[in-house]
């Protein structure tokens, strides 16, 4: 929202620059993809980034992974003049881990998470589920869990390619045993359930996981062809989706393919900023965050603050 102010100075009509409403949010947060492989195959996977001269994931090493992470903390913190902070004003940070699949970095997920918090970060973890015991070691360091349940059905997870190696996907139980778990370990902590609507779930009623599991929020994402257009879902099969579970509606947050676009700070496995492209499939990446500098990667890609409030509006 802007506002024009406007004088008068010894006759002279003077019209002041807009002036422009900082929106405040409780929360900025920043998702760190910190590994690409997964122990799952999902056709739409998004996690497919282009390499660089930089032959290992930064997770790798100890002290680059705490570099970053002092380094994003610090630049977003508002010690020093961001690019942000014009826009959008906040109290806290933070950080969401995700992959590929994270927790197939057994021990040093959980090194990473409780380095996160230690720096001033609140933490959460983006997962397919698969390794509770992993899962359960992270949660007292966790703020957030989100648990990608894009189906409860084995005939349908295979089709979407969420099982793994040898044919094994979670099932209604798993996914409940699981969330039994981590609020034993963590009473604290939120839940979240990340679906993906595709052509091949986009049919299924989820309410008695939702019933059942009782997150905190549901995010309900459309398909984005990103790096492929396999599973794409129809406008109407979109909508008939959240019309089936419009039940939930206090809990869910919806994100159409309009509103995934530059409304997310990202970093990839190799320590870039990276965004959607508009015009192509694929991700526009800065320069490496660690040669150049927060301030100056940033810059080199887009970012809308106006979605982003959008997406918390209702849901941190």
């Amino acid at each position: 929202m802007e506002s024009n102010i406007i004088r008068h100075n010894q006759n002279k009509l003077i019209v002041n620059e807009p002036t422009k409403i900082v929106q405040k949010i409780e929360e900025l947060v920043l998702n760190w993809h910190i590994t690409q492989p997964c122990n799952f195959k999902c056709k739409y996977c998004y996690a497919k980034w282009a390499k660089t001269d930089q032959k290992r994931e930064l997770w790798r090493d100890n002290t680059a992974t705490e570099n970053l992470l002092k380094c994003l903390y610090n630049y977003f913190n508002g010690a020093t003049p961001n690019a942000l902070q014009k826009s959008l004003s906040w109290s806290s940070q933070r950080l969401s881990l995700a992959g590929g699949e994270p927790t197939i970095l057994r021990n040093s997920l959980q090194r990473i998470v409780f380095q996160a918090k230690q720096i001033g970060f609140n933490v959460s973890l983006i997962t397919n589920g698969s390794s509770p015991d992993v899962i359960t070691e992270c949660a007292n360091g966790l703020d957030i869990i989100g648990l990608s349940v894009d189906s409860v059905s084995t005939t349908i997870n295979s089709q979407i390619g969420r099982m793994d190696k040898s044919g094994k996907c979670l099932t209604i139980d798993d996914v409940l045993s699981l969330i039994d778990r981590i609020r034993r370990k963590n009473l604290n902590i939120k839940i979240k359930i990340n679906t993906v609507v595709n052509s091949v779930n986009s049919s299924e009623d989820l309410s008695e996981l939702i019933k059942r599991a009782r997150p905190d929020r549901w995010k309900i994402m459309r398909m984005l062809p990103v790096t492929t257009t396999d599973l794409s879902v129809t406008d109407d099969e979109f909508k008939s989706f959240l019309k089936r579970h419009k039940a939930f509606e206090s809990i869910i947050t919806i994100e159409d393919n309009n509103d995934m676009e530059q409304s997310y700070i990202m970093v990839d496995p190799y320590g870039r900023f990276f965004q959607n492209s508009q015009n192509d499939r694929g991700y526009v990446y800065s320069q490496p965050i660690l040669n150049v500098g927060p301030r100056a990667a940033f810059k080199d890609i887009k970012f809308c603050p106006e979605k982003f409030t959008a997406r918390y509006k209702t849901h941190k």
